[in-house]
């Protein structure tokens, strides 16, 4: 599956390390990294994530405070494609 990210989960992502990142630039670089490596796993494996709560929705939990919201595309069985 290839991940492509939403402008609005790009600036999300954005807004959330620059928030971690004025309390400790390290949390931020360490969030920054365990998302990259949610989007990695689930790239390999997009079903691995629970249903989302809402429709047509997946989450995979990064942290205890940080849910990645995804959405797999209707083409995945063929492309193995998402939106994230």
């Amino acid at each position: 599956m290839v991940p492509r990210w939403r402008a609005k989960a790009v600036r999300d992502r954005e807004k959330l390390f620059d928030f971690i990142a004025a309390l400790s630039p390290q949390g931020a670089l360490h969030v920054d990294v365990e998302i990259s490596r949610a989007v990695a796993l689930l790239a390999g494996s997009p079903e691995l994530g629970r249903k989302g709560r809402v429709k047509a929705t997946r989450e995979y939990v990064v942290t205890p405070n940080l849910i990645l919201v995804y959405r797999l595309r209707p083409s995945f069985r063929s492309s193995k494609s998402c939106a994230c």
